[in-house]
């Protein structure tokens, strides 16, 4: 009766492989209603294909637990496979695990869906844990790394753009593709505050500035002028910057300035430990930062709580004191 269950239970939550592509389908029509980032569904698109090369590689007619654990392994095994990773003699370097994290992420959204169609009972990818991704602890920049940066932006050909770009990530935690996306008009340099029209999740909201991020942007954009609906930030090329644009700004100063690991995602966490740090409240960097939770805001509160105890230690006027004791 108990294997009964079980198998009851394993076939509610899997799919036959063979609806697999249908559903696929209209998942990403949904998706494209609810007006979801083209970003996002085309991450959607690649990794459900792969997810269909894969079953049909290894001749699996149901998609459930076991298969997606199987999957799984493949992600992180598969670099090492003859023929490469998907059977591309290319593939031969192992996926980062921030990169398998997004994996899950885009096939818990299609296995919700199923849910919410009523084609499963329950997601199998409930009963799978979520990858662990070592790189996305909170990582702030140092201010000596900071420094080093904003000394590293003077000496490119487009000095005041990428010091604009450093001083404004650094004031408001954007994320990356909130920059790129920012128009000229969405800066009020009257009350030093930034709009972002539409955050992650389609959410808008207003962030600020400092007066140095404020003077660095206004003489960047004021170096060959702006319309309302021009981009805030360009290329070199004067077209708008795009977010593979931004990586590579941030690669060149991180190699100029000898700073290891250099990306806007590091802004946006030393943004956000130094408004905890300066007496901000949970509450307030949850609205800066778009994020929709307390808990996802949280992680920064304990990083800035430890790292003020690392400080006290460092520094412990007790310790200081001299002749009073041992």
């Amino acid at each position: 009766m108990h294997n009964l269950s079980n198998l009851l239970d394993d076939s509610a939550t899997s799919l036959p492989v063979a609806e697999l592509a249908g559903l696929a389908r209209n998942f990403l029509l949904d998706a494209e209603l609810s007006d979801r980032s083209p970003k996002t569904i085309q991450g959607e698109r690649d990794v459900l294909e792969k997810l269909q090369w894969w079953l049909a590689r290894r001749e699996c007619t149901a998609c459930g637990v076991e298969e997606l654990r199987g999957f799984f392994l493949y992600l992180q095994k598969s670099h090492t496979e003859p023929g490469g990773r998907w059977g591309n003699p290319a593939g031969t370097r192992p996926l980062k695990p921030r990169t398998i994290r997004l994996y899950f992420a885009y096939l818990r959204a299609f296995f919700n869906w199923c849910v919410a169609e009523k084609r499963l009972s329950a997601s199998p990818l409930a009963r799978i844990p979520k990858p662990r991704d070592p790189g996305d602890e909170v990582q702030p920049f140092t201010e000596r790394e900071v420094s080093a940066l904003l000394h590293a932006a003077e000496k490119t050909q487009e000095k005041g753009r990428d010091t604009a770009i450093l001083l404004t990530l650094l004031d408001t935690g954007l994320r990356a593709q909130e920059l790129v996306d920012l128009k000229f008009s969405d800066v009020d340099f009257d009350q030093k505050s930034v709009r972002v029209r539409e955050g992650k999740g389609g959410k808008g909201r207003t962030v600020y500035l400092g007066k140095r991020a404020v003077r660095a942007l206004w003489r960047y954009t004021q170096e060959d002028g702006r319309e309302d609906d021009d981009p805030l930030f360009c290329s070199q090329r004067e077209g708008p910057l795009t977010y593979w644009g931004l990586r590579q700004i941030f690669r060149r100063l991180g190699k100029a300035a000898g700073v290891k690991d250099c990306h806007a995602h590091r802004m946006r966490h030393s943004f956000a430990v130094s408004f905890l740090k300066a007496g901000g409240s949970e509450l307030a960097l949850m609205r800066l930062l778009g994020h929709t939770t307390v808990q996802m805001s949280s992680r920064y509160v304990q990083w800035a709580q430890a790292d003020l105890a690392e400080q006290h230690r460092a520094f412990s006027p007790a310790d200081r004191l001299k002749g009073t004791g041992k």
